[in-house]
């Protein structure tokens, strides 16, 4: 890696420290932390999965909204945590999985709200981009609410 591009990733790593945001990157997983939470990328195969921290008993819910050709959503499920004791409430994670079936951009719109609600608590995009190779390349992640 070149001197000039290491120093352009710390760059980038120390302006979204200032901000609150970590982005620990191994093996094409990334973990972007905010706000209390952890939300998780991983790539595969020409696919990529997107886990939110979620908890249906709020009557908060994910959604999710493609804007681009270049995905399909392949897995759209909730996985609830361990909860040996039976407690009430316990909370899980959202997990979308996506698969590239063409070359392009898309942009992927999660917002955190309840159903009989206009006004949402949470709404993440993630924008994509595939290559030729169908290979999967995050060009960025906001959380725009």
């Amino acid at each position: 890696m070149s001197a000039f591009f290491q120093k352009i990733v710390a760059f980038f790593v120390a302006v979204l420290a200032f901000f609150g945001i970590n982005i620990n990157v191994e093996k094409h997983d990334v973990d972007v932390r905010g706000d209390g939470y952890a939300y998780s990328i991983d790539f595969e195969d020409r696919e990529i999965e997107i886990e939110f921290p979620a908890n249906p008993t709020t009557g908060y819910a994910w959604t999710c909204e493609i804007d681009g050709s270049a995905l399909v959503l392949i897995k759209d499920e909730y996985d609830a945590d361990d909860n040996p004791l039976g407690l009430a409430g316990k909370g899980g994670k959202q997990e979308y999985e996506f698969k590239a079936v063409q070359p392009g951009d898309a942009a992927l719109v999660f917002t955190y709200a309840r159903s009989n609600s206009e006004d949402a608590a949470k709404v993440f995009t993630v924008k994509i981009s595939v290559d030729t190779n169908y290979e999967i390349k995050v060009v960025s992640f906001e959380k725009t609410k």
